[in-house]
């Protein structure tokens, strides 16, 4: 998949590895803010969190087992994950998240431009869900050209489909 997408210069993937647990337990804890909402004594709240990550990678595996986890370096330096589960004419971008100092600065964009390219030149459909409170990844992905097709309680999936002109 790495070999058929172009991200611009500053930017790598590359595949997570054990070694990044602790940035990827940080990462999913700053894009879950309402879990430190909670009332618990620290250590509680620790293992809930610790929890909650553990449970979101099992999820993840049983639902889709050939997904592939990679970390996004910006110039070396980890700044964030994407899950990526592809099949034959769909890539199902299953989470993207960015730590909390490099957003809003048009990274996310610019790698999801870059998913909706390579997607485009291989006549794919591309796929991924957003919290339905999260309106600004909801724009985003909009302007992408991304559109809803199922709407749960929690949930909006989205689909893009594989641009002609491209």
């Amino acid at each position: 998949m790495l070999d058929r997408l172009l991200l611009p210069t500053e930017f790598t993937l590359r595949i997570a590895d054990e070694s990044d647990r602790g940035f990827m337990i940080a990462l999913f804890r700053s894009v879950r803010p309402h879990l430190f909402m909670i009332d618990l004594p620290s250590q509680h709240l620790e293992l809930l969190v610790n929890h909650q990550y553990q449970l979101q990678q099992n999820t993840y595996k049983m639902q889709w087992p050939c997904a592939v986890t990679f970390i996004v370096q910006y110039r070396g330096e980890s700044i964030g994950k994407v899950v990526l589960h592809e099949e034959k004419d769909l890539l199902h971008i299953i989470d993207i998240a960015l730590i909390p100092d490099q957003r809003g600065k048009g990274y996310g964009t610019a790698i999801l431009k870059s998913f909706s390219n390579m997607a485009d030149r291989h006549a794919m459909l591309l796929r991924l869900s957003v919290e339905r409170d999260n309106c600004r990844a909801k724009k985003l992905y909009l302007a992408l050209g991304f559109e809803v097709f199922e709407a749960g309680e929690f949930y909006l999936a989205m689909k893009r489909e594989p641009s002609l002109t491209s």
